[in-house]
């Protein structure tokens, strides 16, 4: 009876982690706010993300635009640009690659520039969507999205 039980506990939580891909695949494990002038503010935000059981490929770019090869941020500046760097490979097609079992840390770099007074709203940077592709041994690769909640730890405020 006990190995029963055990049988299927082993065969539940088996099914569990092949069928759920994003389980613990990203961790933010950083955010920083540095003034370079009185005009322009960098802010990182350094993650790690990889799966146990697929490949990853995860977008070089980042864009206030959503798209399907950039990561999408929200900026409360009217002049920014932002960069991805990582320790990862990158692709012929342009695209940073984590073989399965890996991970690997990614650093969004947003550089801000303030025109005209400064405001006294709370400023941050938030990324709005972190598109990549996953594939399993076997299997054709999947384009998938972060969730909204998942998103909700990808943020760096400057108070």
């Amino acid at each position: 009876m006990k190995t029963t039980r055990f049988f299927a506990a082993t065969v539940f939580v088996s099914a569990f982690l092949l069928l759920t891909p994003h389980a613990n695949a990203q961790k933010v494990v950083d955010t920083k706010v540095t003034r370079l002038s009185d005009t322009v503010t960098m802010y990182t935000l350094t993650y790690e993300f990889g799966f146990l059981n697929a490949d990853l490929w995860m977008p070089l770019y980042a864009s206030r635009k959503v798209s399907s090869n950039s990561i999408g941020y929200q900026s409360a500046a009217t002049n920014s640009s932002a960069l991805v760097l990582s320790d990862a490979t990158i692709t012929k097609q342009n695209m940073y690659y984590v073989p399965k079992g890996k991970r690997a840390t990614f650093k969004l770099m947003v550089l801000e520039e303030q025109i005209g007074p400064e405001t006294r709203e709370v400023k941050r940077v938030q990324v709005t969507s972190l598109p990549h592709i996953v594939q399993r041994e076997g299997e054709g690769q999947m384009e998938r999205q972060l969730t909204p909640a998942e998103l909700e730890k990808f943020i760096v405020w400057n108070n």
